[in-house]
């Protein structure tokens, strides 16, 4: 998969219900910005102009999408930032350490007494 991402423009997968929504996590870790559908937890990852592009359900979903791509193509230099945001995104806040230390943050409050 890892070599799939690395190859593409964009990771697109406009699904209709995703709970978990790794697969764009997974694309983050190439650079490689997703196009995708708000629905489920896809938009606790997927950020506007962050991350990829994140549009609402409807007839016009994947047009919405391809406009999108079409239109940040067209300025590479828009695209290679948002690829670089993609990949710093990863590291920030989605790889393992990351979320330990989180979780870790969250377990200290709640255990500990407030002064």
């Amino acid at each position: 998969m890892q070599s799939l991402y690395l190859e593409s423009d964009f990771f697109l997968m406009p699904s209709r219900g995703e709970s978990a929504a790794i697969v764009y996590c997974e694309a983050m870790t190439s650079g490689c910005p997703s196009l995708a559908a708000r629905t489920g937890g896809i938009a606790t990852i997927v950020q506007d102009d962050v991350t990829g592009r994140l549009v609402d359900w409807g007839p016009n979903t994947v047009n919405e999408l391809a406009d999108y791509a079409i239109r940040l193509h067209g300025d590479p230099a828009s695209y290679r930032a948002l690829c670089e945001s993609c990949y710093r995104t990863f590291l920030a806040e989605f790889q393992w350490e990351v979320g330990w230390r989180k979780l870790g943050e969250i377990l200290e409050q709640t255990v500990r007494p407030a002064p």
